[in-house]
């Protein structure tokens, strides 16, 4: 008697081992998928000057989560790895570049670059860099 107790004990714990550990496994899974969802949409870009004497500039950079992405209100393309590359032409002196993102909540986020351009378009200067979200 004592020791079919005993096994009907053991079976339990073993019932409950094996669910609490399959609900240790989902809540896991849960987590790492809902994390790109929390992070949101990040917005990393460079400018970089043409090397010869235009006044050409290409924005490069990349975009993680997002869905719709503009640069200076015209939507631009990125590939599956989130990269872009767009070819834009600065005017003399100062000028303000403006790339948005979306995701697929919603959730935007804005990176704003102030540059000057010389007139000979050989150099480029950032001013600054603000990244706004809302």
């Amino acid at each position: 008697m004592l020791k079919n107790i005993q096994k009907k004990a053991n079976a339990t714990w073993i019932r409950v081992g094996i669910c609490a550990t399959l609900f240790t496994i989902i809540a896991v899974f849960g987590f790492v998928n809902m994390h790109s969802i929390l992070k949101g949409v990040s917005i990393t870009a460079d400018i970089v000057p043409a090397t010869d004497n235009s006044k050409v500039v290409h924005i490069k950079g990349k975009v993680d989560n997002a869905i719709f992405v503009s640069l200076n209100g015209r939507e631009i393309f990125i590939d599956q790895k989130g990269n872009f590359n767009e070819a834009i032409a600065l005017p003399d002196g100062y000028s303000i570049i403006t790339l948005a993102a979306k995701d697929n909540n919603g959730v935007s986020k804005k990176n704003t670059m102030e540059v000057v351009s010389k007139q000979s378009g050989a150099e480029v200067a950032l001013v600054s860099q603000n990244i706004i979200t809302n």
